[in-house]
């Protein structure tokens, strides 16, 4: 039997650091820019949990992550805006 839980959406207290997807980009926005992107309305993360431990996500952008992401604190760094 799984115990894979039902996707769910990103809160301060989960444990991001032993994230690992195999995609540096991807664990680095995961763990960096998610919850602010989040805070500022930008984005929603959605989690997928086996046990305690976080095995996916996703983030479904309404619009070009750019348009918003230079009005966010960190925007130069993050490695999806790609018309800077």
């Amino acid at each position: 039997m799984s115990d894979l839980r039902p996707f769910r959406r990103l809160e301060a207290a989960d444990k991001l650091v032993d994230f690992d997807c195999a995609v540096p980009a991807l664990n680095e926005w995961l763990r960096q820019f998610a919850l602010s992107d989040q805070r500022a309305g930008a984005s929603v993360t959605y989690i997928l949990e086996r046990g305690p431990r976080i095995v996916g996500f996703y983030t479904p952008w309404l619009r070009t992550p750019s348009s918003r992401a230079r009005r966010l604190p960190g925007w130069e760094r993050d490695p999806h805006v790609r018309d800077r």
